[in-house]
């Protein structure tokens, strides 16, 4: 029993011994991987603080390229606005000028310009230079001469002549049916009268109709024309037909 007793005792020990060195292995395990967990974490917090200050290195650059681009946008925009005040000034200053000068030179053409001598009547133009001397407009003469035996009648001034155009006439109205009225209301005195031309499907017509002068005064009276027709002056229109000068 005693011998019995020995050899249990001393395996015990052996197993109490192999659980202590177990023991010691795994906290000696547990250490090493505890130190290397720390130096991972601290090379992890080193990277991470490098991070950081890249980062906010490149935001400091970034707003400080940001302002930069900003004052040039401003400056860029100062500068525009000052030339643009400059060109501004330049044209005014350059159209002042020119104005100043040309009324200058007016005032001055103005002040040098000579006074024209214009005689009182045509009949005053003895000799025709002296329209170029004397700065006068007038192109032709009016005869005044008395018809007598050294002035044939036969040679004198065609009669001035009245000329009208009467309008909304009724459609299918002749030259003939025209002249006996103006016959009938002027008896004695001759008229020239000419049929307008007319458009197509135009409900009315118009003459030229042309009177002595003496006339013109009745021919402009309401009460000596049918009712609606219209009187009124006659323009005439110029133009060349064979090469000389027509109106009509």
């Amino acid at each position: 029993m005693a011998g019995k007793t020995r050899s249990q005792t001393t395996h015990s020990d052996s197993a109490s011994l192999s659980k202590h060195e177990l023991e010691e292995l795994v906290a000696k395990i547990t250490s090493e991987i505890t130190r290397k967990l720390i130096s991972k974490i601290d090379e992890m917090e080193a990277k991470i603080s490098q991070l950081i200050q890249e980062n906010q290195h490149r935001n400091l650059k970034c707003s400080c390229q940001m302002n930069k681009n900003d004052e040039d946008a401003s400056s860029e925009e100062e500068e525009q606005e000052i030339l643009g005040i400059l060109e501004t000034s330049s044209d005014t200053i350059i159209d002042t000028t020119v104005k100043t000068n040309d009324t200058e030179n007016k005032n001055h053409q103005r002040t040098n310009r000579k006074k024209r001598k214009y005689k009182s009547t045509s009949n005053q133009l003895m000799d025709p230079n002296d329209r170029k001397t004397d700065g006068i407009k007038n192109r032709f003469i009016v005869g005044n001469a008395e018809c007598s035996e050294e002035n044939p009648v036969n040679f004198s001034a065609a009669l001035k002549r009245a000329w009208v155009h009467v309008g909304k006439v009724k459609t299918g109205t002749t030259i003939e049916d025209v002249r006996s009225f103006l016959q009938f209301k002027y008896p004695g005195n001759d008229f020239d009268i000419e049929a307008m031309p007319q458009r197509p499907k135009s409900r009315s017509m118009s003459f030229k109709v042309g009177a002595n002068f003496e006339l013109l005064s009745e021919l402009y009276k309401p009460e000596n024309w049918p009712a609606a027709v219209i009187v009124k002056k006659f323009q005439f229109r110029f133009f060349r037909k064979d090469g000389a000068g027509v109106f009509k």
